[in-house]
């Protein structure tokens, strides 16, 4: 539960700094200094800050821009939706990941700024190859099975982040302790488990986070029409 603390933090950061500088002086601007403000707190003290993951401040950025460019109606971030072949950057980003991963573990612990920053770039490339779709179905009558889908994991997507780390651990654990061999275990992870964490999060969203959820869409298209907030680009 570490990570609520600088998550607590953004939500102050988002509507006293964040937002103002994206509305005056758009997303270019906006990602730059997200950097700036966090970079120097490694560079400069010399990972001294490093666990209070500044870093985390940008990958929100990163984010910001991914919902930008998704939802706009700006002429020029519908250019760049239209331009960049965003599934291919996906891939990308995401092979790049897997490998960085994969050929240099003990690089990628020892700098999580860096490695973090990289997989947030390719969650922020994924969001908006996968959300761009989603939105123009559900801005038509009787929108498909994919938007949908994708409406229903990004509602409940909060609880799927408080709720999905413990049950993962307490799964694990109950893998070690009857002994299964590694390739039944890593099905049982990424199959069972995931069908048991989106069930925990939906039961858990309905509970504890729809009742707060002041004006929720109840359909696909009151989502596609929603006002949104422009960028000064």
């Amino acid at each position: 539960m570490w990570s609520v603390a600088p998550e607590w933090q953004i939500y102050f950061l988002f509507p006293l700094l964040l937002l103002p500088i994206c509305r005056r002086l758009g997303l270019v601007i906006l990602n730059l200094f997200a950097l700036l403000l966090t970079a120097p707190l490694h560079f400069a003290f010399h990972g001294r800050f490093d666990h209070l993951a500044p870093w985390y401040v940008t990958l929100f950025v990163f984010g910001m821009t991914a919902a930008f460019i998704s939802h706009s109606k700006s002429e020029r971030l519908v250019h760049v939706q239209d331009r960049v072949n965003w599934g291919w950057l996906a891939l990308l980003l995401c092979g790049g990941c897997i490998i960085l991963l994969a050929t240099k573990p003990d690089w990628s612990a020892a700098r999580y700024y860096a490695s973090e920053g990289l997989v947030g770039l390719s969650a922020a490339a994924l969001i908006v190859f996968l959300s761009r779709p989603a939105a123009h179905e559900a801005s038509r009558e009787g929108s498909g099975i994919v938007s949908r889908t994708l409406i229903w994991l990004g509602t409940i997507s909060y609880s799927i982040y408080l709720v999905h780390y413990p049950l993962l651990v307490a799964i694990q654990a109950w893998l070690r302790s009857v002994d299964f061999p590694a390739a039944l275990r890593v099905i049982v992870t990424f199959g069972v488990a995931t069908v048991v964490c989106l069930a925990a999060a939906y039961v858990f969203h309905r509970i504890f986070e729809r009742p707060f959820m002041i004006g929720y869409p109840r359909t696909a298209e009151k989502v596609a029409t929603s006002a949104a907030i422009e960028p000064a680009i």
